[in-house]
């Protein structure tokens, strides 16, 4: 990373679950590496609201209730050109990967795969001309999008707690 970084990541939501998770992961590393770092989504939910704030993540959320897609998909473009981001992740959503399609050349575009499921794969490939690269949630994955989207750099992003396989197992104390 460089001093002048500025990440943006971008999901259709924030509910309870692994995106949401991920984001706030990420984000805090992220923040831990000194990027400036805020999370946007397309909905106002929000259960993990004070986890994000403990962690100082900035969080642009959008009122959805009688709101169509467009206005939010404005909504959430004009916070990510105010944030001026140096790269931007779409997080598992036609919402947020169409979000690369508005992000200027020169703006790192990052599309992310964490689901080994024929229907993210056919979302990425919809919006690959807009996707300078690809980062998989695991082994399989990347193997997997290195072979479809060959013309398109791909990295495994490793998550949780690397284990190295040659670590003996502890005794549990509860026998």
């Amino acid at each position: 990373m460089k001093r002048n970084d500025r990440v943006a990541i971008v999901s259709e939501g924030l509910p309870f679950g692994g995106t949401t998770t991920l984001s706030l992961f990420l984000a805090s590393g992220l923040r831990r590496l000194g990027a400036p770092v805020k999370v946007f989504s397309f909905t106002d939910e929000h259960p993990l609201k004070a986890d994000f704030e403990r962690q100082s993540i900035a969080v642009h959320t959008e009122p959805h209730q009688g709101r169509i897609y467009e206005d939010r998909l404005a909504g959430v473009y004009r916070s990510l050109a105010e944030f001026e981001p140096t790269a931007v992740l779409a997080f598992l959503s036609a919402c947020s990967f169409e979000t690369l399609r508005y992000v200027p050349k020169g703006v790192l575009r990052i599309g992310t795969i964490h689901d080994h499921h024929e229907a993210v794969y056919r979302l990425v490939g919809d919006y690959i001309p807009w996707i300078d690269q690809i980062t998989v949630g695991c082994s399989a994955e990347l193997d997997r999008a290195k072979t479809i989207y060959s013309e398109t750099p791909s990295h495994h992003l490793t998550y949780g707690i690397p284990i190295d396989p040659n670590r003996p197992m502890r005794q549990s104390q509860l026998d």
